[in-house]
């Protein structure tokens, strides 16, 4: 499948008591098919929010979300259906996503049977050629999550969200809890099958080094706002909101 195009507008996400401030304000956002877009912001913007709102995981107060030609939250099974073959998700926390009754080789394979793509022995091969694109080595094919290391788990995560060639892939920081070096190598791999298969990217980052490295365009979140957003040149090299100044000036300190 390749990339997928998303269209958000006016999107306003509430909280459960009414008189709260909503979690997401009025969000419009156009990401074209194939782009590699970044989201960041302090804690509590809304940056996961927007990444659940797409995957039709929390109710939405009013606005409009598209994904391809599939609207969110999908109406119908077979809508359903095809939008979960259609958005892969990548969690930060990856030990706590993974069944824990599961191998590395069931987990990954659980998503070939899900959407149709393989079945039987064809489905666990499968997944075992996908762990090994990862580096996941054959003698942890059959162990469970709580039997791996976190950047293991980490990488049976992005096996099993890129397995069924996603349009989409929502990124959630995905790399946090790694030290940087294994960060480098698991993103790298993630970007580069997306940039294989051409699908579209919205990724969670930490940090600005990863946007940087990793992203074309850049949005900004403040609570639950778009402060800004353009390429990430203009953006981190030339930022015109002061909280997208405050976030640089963050990072920079030592």
């Amino acid at each position: 499948m390749s990339g997928v195009p998303v269209d958000i507008r006016g999107l306003t996400v509430q909280r459960r008591l009414p008189d709260e401030p909503p979690i997401l304000r009025a969000v419009s956002l156009s990401i074209p098919a194939g782009s590699r877009h970044g989201l960041i912001g302090a804690s509590g913007s809304g940056k996961s929010t927007l990444l659940r709102a797409l995957l039709g995981l929390v109710p939405v107060g009013s606005g409009g979300i598209r994904v391809g030609d599939l609207g969110v939250p999908a109406p119908d099974r077979a809508s359903r259906q095809l939008l979960a073959r259609t958005v892969a998700w990548i969690p930060q926390d990856a030990v706590g996503s993974l069944d824990p009754c599961m191998t590395a080789r069931e987990a990954v394979a659980e998503g070939l049977r899900l959407h149709g793509i393989a079945a039987g022995r064809d489905a666990s091969r499968r997944a075992a050629d996908h762990l090994v694109r990862v580096g996941i080595p054959a003698d942890a094919f059959d162990r469970r999550p709580g039997e791996l290391s976190g950047g293991q788990a980490q990488r049976v995560a992005v096996a099993r969200a890129l397995a069924a060639e996603p349009g989409l892939v929502l990124a959630d920081e995905p790399t946090s809890a790694l030290d940087p070096l294994v960060q480098a190598r698991l993103l790298n791999l993630l970007f580069d099958h997306c940039t294989a298969s051409g699908a579209t990217v919205l990724l969670v980052a930490h940090t600005l080094g990863i946007v940087r490295r990793f992203c074309d365009v850049v949005t900004v979140l403040h609570d639950g706002s778009i402060v800004e957003t353009g390429p990430v040149s203009d953006v981190l090299d030339r930022p015109a909101h002061e909280v997208t100044r405050a976030l640089i000036a963050a990072e920079l300190q030592p």
